[in-house]
Order: structure tokens, then C-alpha cells, then sequence
């Protein structure tokens, strides 16, 4: 993929993402990989340069250089892999509404992400881009997958939604947890040799 693509493909997807999907929906799935590694990238290095420059002073074990290069590897890194987990989560439950071929759904994934890779990496803004990669998930589902609005709507909030209340639960029992040691009379010892 060219820069030229990439940067159409960005340019696509912000103006117009409904077209844009339209247009990608014929790209191989390492078309949308590539894009999504480029755009990784692209939001590694704002967000390492961003780290680096505020954090490092803070850090206790090396310098801006070394929290750059952690952060730039640790967001190419995991943000692919946590995109092809987060597009296996979503067509599971696309799949019960009518969506065929996981490839497509890895490739809408690499593509809604698209605000995250250009404006992620700046705090608080980085909510409102998530919110805005949601919607345009929504769209390319309803593009690439036909799903009707419903469907789409349907699919992102159920795999929202269930890992919000197991989290959750967790949260809950482990509070439960805790105040029933606290109930029980039990004080951990802060020293081993009491």
C-alpha cells in the first residue's frame, strides 16, 4: 500500500465513510492490515513523542528515548493484536445477525479505527475518537456485511456490553470479598513477624 492509499483511505473514511467502505469492501484483508499497521504506527509515534515528553522525567529507569521506543513497540504491537481480538469478539456476534466472513470483519475493524490512529493518543480526546471508531464500525458493518442499522447497532452493544457487566461482577464479588474479611474481624498484619 502506498502512502497515497493510506492517506485516501484516511481522507475517505473521515468525509465520507459510508462511500469509503464501499470502496474497500473488494480489498484483500492484508490491505486492511497494512493500513491498520501504518495507522498504528502513525498513533505510536504521537503517543510515544507525547509520553516521552511529559512522562519521562518521571520515569525511574531510563530517559525519553527508552519510554519512546517502549510505547511506539508496545502500541504497534498489541494494538494489532488487540484489533484482530476485538474484530473476533464483534463478528461472533455479527455472525448471529446474518455477517459472513471473519476476513471482512478484521478488515472493517483495521478501517473504523481510523480517528483512534490519527487523534487517540491525546488525552481526553482519545474517548471521543474511540466513540467515533464505534460509529464508523457501525457503518462498515452495515456496508461490508449488510446489516440493517438494528443489526449493527444490535452487534456493537451486545459485545460492549457483556464485557461491562463480567468486569462488573468481578468488581463486585471482589468488593464482597473484602468486606467479608473486614466483617470477619480479620486484619492482615502489616508484618509477617507479628
Amino acid at each position: 500500500m502506498a502512502i497515497e492509499d493510506f492517506v485516501g483511505n484516511v481522507k475517505g473514511f473521515i468525509v465520507s465513510p459510508g462511500k469509503q467502505f464501499e470502496r474497500v469492501k473488494k480489498h484483500k484483508l492484508a490491505d486492511a492490515m497494512v493500513y491498520g499497521l501504518i495507522g498504528l504506527f502513525i498513533y505510536g509515534l504521537l503517543a510515544a513523542t507525547f509520553t516521552a515528553l511529559v512522562g519521562a522525567s518521571q520515569m525511574p529507569f531510563g530517559g525519553g528515548g527508552f519510554v519512546f521506543g517502549l510505547v511506539l513497540l508496545m502500541v504497534w504491537i498489541f494494538g494489532f493484536i488487540g484489533t484482530i481480538i476485538s474484530s473476533l469478539w464483534i463478528h461472533l456476534w455479527a455472525y448471529l445477525f446474518g455477517a459472513r466472513g471473519i476476513d471482512k470483519t478484521i478488515a472493517i475493524q483495521f478501517y473504523a479505527n481510523t480517528p483512534t490512529y490519527l487523534l487517540g493518543w491525546i488525552p481526553l480526546i482519545g474517548f471521543f475518537t474511540s466513540i467515533w471508531s464505534i460509529i464508523l464500525l457501525g457503518v462498515g458493518l452495515m456496508k461490508v456485511h449488510k446489516l440493517t442499522t438494528g443489526q449493527a447497532i444490535g452487534t456493537i452493544l451486545i459485545a460492549i456490553i457483556i464485557p461491562v457487566i463480567i468486569i462488573m461482577l468481578i468488581v463486585g464479588l471482589a468488593f464482597v470479598a473484602y468486606m467479608s474479611t473486614m466483617g470477619s474481624g480479620y486484619v492482615p498484619s502489616s508484618s509477617p513477624f507479628q
